[in-house]
């Protein structure tokens, strides 16, 4: 009888700057076994190893969560729905759900907390604090 070991995809992704603004991003960390360069050593938001729920065309499994990325946040019971806006950030050892007081207020999201309340919760990347920073308004 052998132990199956499952190690989390460690990588990262950094702006690419034009005329001051992010354009695009560059990955890079472990990938397919390889370990791909960062092309500074400024600015990486890393994969927190999670994806949404929502499925599109282009993110088919859901779309990969970052560090500094917002996220709208479902939950919904037999009385009522809540949705709030949260940041992703990494503090004490974990990425948290960082947002405004109330239900929300800077929990830990993990493997744990999708797969537990994959049926009360609905995460979805509406953008990220770089790219629209007009989101953080919300959080």
């Amino acid at each position: 009888m052998g132990v199956e070991i499952i190690m989390k995809e460690i990588k990262f992704r950094q702006p690419i700057y034009e005329n001051g603004k992010i354009v695009r991003w560059h990955y890079w960390g472990f990938k397919d076994g390889l370990y791909q360069l960062p092309i500074n050593q400024h600015e990486s938001y890393q994969f927190t190893g999670l994806k949404d729920n929502k499925r599109t065309k282009e993110y088919p499994e859901g779309q990969e969560i970052y560090e500094g990325d917002i996220v709208k946040f479902e939950k919904w019971s037999i009385s009522k729905t809540e949705t709030r806006y949260c940041k992703v950030i990494f503090s004490d050892g974990s990425f948290r759900l960082n947002g405004k007081s109330g239900y929300i207020g800077d929990i830990e999201i993990s493997t744990w907390f999708i797969e537990d309340y994959k049926l009360k919760v609905k995460l979805e990347v509406i953008g990220n604090e770089f790219m629209n920073p007009e989101l953080l308004e919300e959080v």
